[in-house]
């Protein structure tokens, strides 16, 4: 919304460039500080053909509207308050309160949504329809999904059951953010558009340094991996991630970066010469550069717009072998985990298997310093009920890659001694498979367990 007044002071012109319209109104009363009277005098629609769909231009006026009591309470903010058109304020906050730590606001332009990979610096949603959670939760807004639906299933876990489909509105926010696909174009280019003669030099250093193995592909970044990345950022005051122990950062693009100053997660580095110095006290950010060489990096990655590809090189990614996914586990057996580590980190000197816990940190599983056949680990008596594993890979240089969670479903099993009344017949049950339909007597022999109490909990 923009506003400007007419030579005599007593017109106000206001442009409303989300309902396409320019509107006169008459503020006199204001003017002479007599009250807040205000007049509308007339309304002009500024657009005769509307090239959004209807569902993109709701998602845009959702995401501006902070007055939307599902958005947010009285008023208080709204997606476009700190992402305005889909950029960024330029702002570190200060999220411990949701125990994030300290936040440098990411640029949404260019990301497509969810098209370059999970969102937010810990790459913690997984969907634009997953900032319903931080609607309910930290802009005291009602949200668009009524509770039941937002609390089954998984659903309230931002990585648990997808949002998608459920709210119109919410999907039409979606689809807004999705259509941002562009960043502008770069100042720093020649005046030809092209890469000046120090970003041409920039980016082979770039290329040799092995920058590509996580800033890979056409988006400059592996975060469709789900990978995490620690190269020495991390620290106290980036908190945590999800509530638990934070690992690493999800590699962030470096598209338009000549508009997102300050830079890394928490903004500590004011220029992207400080990303490679001051803010690179373990050389994992850039190895063995010198200064003329830095300098070059940075007047390249001052020139990454659209104009430029990217690369495909071999990237830094650690994933889960299919087969691991495909069984299915009961509570007391043993399975192996066992992940596929790509060569683009460089050689890996071990890998650790870790177990996801309700505490600030998480129990260690096993390690595997060898990596024959793929890098793996056995999980004996695994405990019944929902798990979220993950893989650690630390290179030889001392960075770490960290795998994207795994969520394992344990069937329980229950022993029990319980005397069950099946409509007059008695059943003695010495053990029963809760979730399954059918129990062992006391000879040993598996029965069918009687319709009534397939849903019933023995414990």
């Amino acid at each position: 919304m923009e506003g400007v007044l007419d030579p005599s002071g007593n017109v106000l012109f206001v442009k409303n460039y989300l309902s396409r319209s320019i509107v006169a109104y008459d503020v006199r009363s204001i003017i002479a500080s007599r009250d807040n009277t205000v007049l509308k005098l007339a309304e002009v629609n500024t657009v005769s053909t509307e090239r959004l769909s209807s569902s993109v231009l709701q998602g845009k006026k959702i995401f501006h509207n902070a007055d939307d009591d599902r958005m947010s309470r009285e008023g208080y903010i709204s997606c476009g308050s700190c992402h305005f058109d889909g950029g960024q304020d330029g702002r570190v906050w200060d999220f411990t309160d949701r125990k994030e730590g300290l936040r440098n606001t990411t640029s949404l332009s260019g990301g497509g949504g969810t098209g370059r990979g999970r969102l937010h610096w810990t790459g913690n949603f997984d969907e634009v329809q997953d900032f319903e959670n931080d609607m309910r939760s930290f802009f005291w807004g009602q949200g668009f999904l009524n509770n039941t639906i937002f609390y089954e299933a998984f659903r309230s876990d931002p990585l648990g059951t997808p949002k998608a489909g459920l709210s119109r509105d919410l999907d039409a926010l979606s689809s807004y953010v999705s259509l941002l696909t562009v960043v502008p174009e770069s100042p720093y280019r020649a005046l030809d558009g092209t890469l000046t003669s120090e970003a041409v030099l920039g980016k082979q250093i770039f290329l040799d340094a092995g920058c590509a193995s996580c800033h890979a592909g056409s988006d400059f970044t592996n975060s469709s991996q789900g990978v995490l990345h620690n190269i020495g950022t991390v620290q106290p005051s980036s908190g945590l991630r999800r509530g638990k122990l934070l690992r690493g950062i999800d590699t962030p693009t470096l598209k338009g970066l000549w508009q997102t100053a300050p830079y890394l997660h928490d903004g500590s580095a004011e220029t992207l010469g400080a990303v490679l110095r001051s803010r690179n006290p373990d050389h994992l950010h850039g190895k063995g550069l010198n200064a003329q060489q830095i300098d070059q990096i940075v007047a390249y990655l001052l020139q990454i717009d659209e104009s430029e590809s990217g690369f495909t090189p071999d990237i830094q990614a650690v994933t889960w072998n299919q087969s691991v996914m495909d069984v299915k586990y009961s509570a007391g057996e043993s399975m192996t985990l066992e992940v596929m580590v790509a060569p683009g980190g460089g050689p890996v000197l071990q890998v650790a298997f870790y177990v996801v816990l309700d505490s600030e940190t998480d129990s260690l599983v096993a390690i595997d310093q060898r990596g024959e056949d793929g890098w793996s680990v056995y999980w004996d008596n695994i405990p019944g009920g929902q798990h979220a594993v993950y893989a650690v890979a630390t290179y030889e240089d001392g960075h770490t890659t960290i795998s994207p969670e795994l969520f394992i479903q344990v069937a329980n099993n229950a022993s029990i001694t319980s005397l069950a009344n099946t409509g007059g017949q008695i059943y003695q049950i010495d053990s029963l498979n809760i979730g399954v339909s059918t129990y062992l007597d006391q000879s040993n022999q598996i029965m069918d367990l009687p319709t009534h109490l397939v849903d019933s909990q023995f414990i």
